[in-house]
């Protein structure tokens, strides 16, 4: 496997450049057991904002720490599940996304080719946070819908700053 920083440019998927030349990149990896040789904080170093997991395979429980240690290292993890509602890895996953926004901060469900069928899979963290009053709005990521522009606001603001922000539910601006 080539080094992280060598595999992050060449995967890249969308950059952010500033007028001083430092460079914020998104990249787009497939979510599998290997990933977790990946060290997130050199990738971050190198410029890694946004991490766009993608087509997840393996175990359910190395997935969750590969997103931990990316999360922690700094990285915006977005989460783009299959389309097939019973694979029992993307359910596990989406669980695992609604419950903890602090470690995968936006995720999709992938649109299936072909004419649409039936509604998306859509999790929920009810039980988790049952007893927590619902936040007005809805996370400015959804409404955004492309990473391009999450990679600038993540540029400018920081992560833990985007990751608080929300836009309001009849809305279609940001």
């Amino acid at each position: 496997m080539p080094s992280d920083v060598a595999q992050a440019r060449d995967s890249f998927a969308f950059i952010a450049a500033s007028q001083t030349g430092d460079l914020d990149l998104g990249i787009r990896i497939e979510l599998r057991d290997d990933c977790r040789d990946m060290d997130g904080s050199t990738l971050y170093h190198a410029g890694v904002k946004l991490a766009i997991w993608q087509a997840p395979q393996g175990s359910a429980e190395v997935l969750k720490t590969i997103l931990w240690d990316f999360s922690r290292a700094g990285i915006w993890n977005h989460l783009v599940l299959p389309s097939r509602a019973n694979c029992h890895l993307a359910g596990t996953l989406g669980s695992f996304a609604a419950a903890n926004p602090n470690i995968v901060h936006s995720w999709e469900v992938a649109r299936a080719p072909g004419p649409a069928g039936g509604s998306p899979p859509t999790w929920s963290a009810t039980s988790v946070y049952s007893r927590v009053v619902k936040l007005p709005g809805r996370p400015l990521w959804s409404a955004l819908r492309d990473p391009a522009y999450l990679l600038l606001y993540l540029r400018k603001h920081g992560l833990q700053s985007v990751l608080r922000w929300r836009v309001p539910d009849d809305s279609a601006k940001v």
